[in-house]
């Protein structure tokens, strides 16, 4: 077992793995969800946004849609209207 910063830490789970990736700490960010898929990255962009507009108080917005577009053809929009 490998410890990477205070949250992230890595297990070898089979003696085949040969691969071995290295980011500095200031360039990389953990992300409060499970994986990153299209929806699940849609959904943070939307919380954020949100979270901005609720804190700026002045902005006038009826709805925010985020949409996350992985390749020609496939992307996921989210939506909330306030």
């Amino acid at each position: 077992m490998q410890e990477v910063g205070e949250q992230v830490e890595v297990r070898l789970r089979t003696p085949q793995v040969t691969k071995f990736y290295s980011f500095p700490k200031e360039d990389v960010v953990l992300l409060p969800c499970n994986n990153t898929s299209s929806e699940n990255l849609a959904s943070l962009f939307l919380e954020s946004l949100l979270r901005r507009v609720e804190e700026e108080g002045s902005i006038k917005v009826q709805r925010i849609t985020v949409t996350i577009i992985e390749s020609a053809g496939q992307k996921v929009s989210v939506t909330q209207c306030l």
